[in-house]
């Protein structure tokens, strides 16, 4: 499979059941098992949807920018190419979303240099909106407003950042060391063209906002999940502990944040007061349903791409 090896994706698989037998036996199977009775169909289906919520939102921004950029695709072939991107986030910290560029220049055309800087921007202001919320759950915690003004500056001062021609070269070194891009980036004025309308102010505010509620929905569901469990939690203070260990999870450059995000979930959910078997049940459950849930989407996805490429190269021929 594209950019994914099944002998990759079997370790990942492997390690990912390493982490939640963990999970398990930190909590106590006994007591988790217990909780466990008390999760509803109901419940899941729930978590499913706010998923899914997560998954359209984001869909929007990748259209957004699609747009932004002049880059005219047949909806369906965006929306699938989309959803084979959830499939990388088996890949240290998401590099492998690099395949919607290849995807779009199989399948149209479409030069690399214009849509690589698309994925940038994606996983840019995916950080920002997750920062955003962070803050906002923590000033909530801390009962102190003058976290908004430092959200505020902090948001001010991480777009003017990213348009400095030091860290735009950064990128280009770091995204080249992808295989299929390393062709591409003889000249960079078309990669650095798209950036720059990509990240002025006008698109950044609105796909920071767009990025903010996507990650807010899974956030919501992790809230809705441990209520179930008959537990009471400020909505932002779950709202933090879920952005902060994405956050983590995601500057681990460990595929999936594997570990880092489950760890820092469990510690957190018990730092606030839950018992430690309502936190690994809890953990077990949000990344089944949204990690996992994703990937399982993605590489459903990516199966179906390849045969579609496939098809079209022999019609071609």
């Amino acid at each position: 499979m594209m950019f994914l090896g099944t002998r990759n994706i079997l370790i990942f698989l492997f390690l990912a059941v390493l982490v939640f037998l963990a999970l398990i036996f930190i909590g106590d199977y006994r007591e988790i098992i217990a909780h466990l009775s008390n999760v509803k169909i109901t419940t899941l289906f729930l978590l499913i949807i706010f998923s899914l919520g997560n998954y359209v939102v984001r869909f929007v921004k990748w259209q957004f920018f699609l747009n932004l950029l002049k880059i005219h695709v047949k909806l369906s072939d965006s929306f699938l190419i989309f959803i084979t991107g959830l499939s990388m986030a088996l890949t240290p910290a998401k590099i492998g979303d690099t395949i919607k560029s290849y995807l779009l220049h199989k399948m149209q055309s479409i030069n690399v240099r214009i849509t690589l800087p698309i994925i940038f921007s994606e996983r840019l202001t995916d950080l920002f909106g997750l920062t955003f919320l962070s803050l906002i759950g923590l000033s909530s915690l801390f009962m102190n407003l003058n976290f908004l003004i430092v959200i505020l500056i902090l948001l001010v001062v991480g777009m003017l950042l990213v348009r400095n021609e030091r860290i735009f070269y950064f990128f280009i070194k770091l995204i080249s060391k992808v295989k299929f891009a390393k062709k591409y980036f003889g000249d960079v004025s078309l990669f650095h063209t798209s950036l720059k309308k990509l990240l002025s102010v006008k698109p950044m505010a609105v796909s920071i906002v767009l990025s903010s509620i996507s990650w807010a929905l899974e956030g919501i569901a992790l809230y809705f999940l441990i209520n179930s469990l008959g537990f009471a939690v400020p909505l932002l203070s779950i709202i933090f502990i879920y952005s902060f260990s994405s956050i983590a999870g995601a500057l681990a450059f460990i595929p999936g944040g594997l570990g880092v995000t489950e760890g820092s979930l469990l510690s957190l959910l018990v730092f606030i007061g839950l018992p430690l078997s309502v936190a690994s049940l809890s953990t077990i459950i949000i990344r089944l349903t949204t990690l996992w849930f994703g990937v399982t989407i993605g590489l459903i996805g990516l199966f179906a791409i390849s045969g579609k490429i496939k098809t079209r190269n022999l019609s071609s021929h």
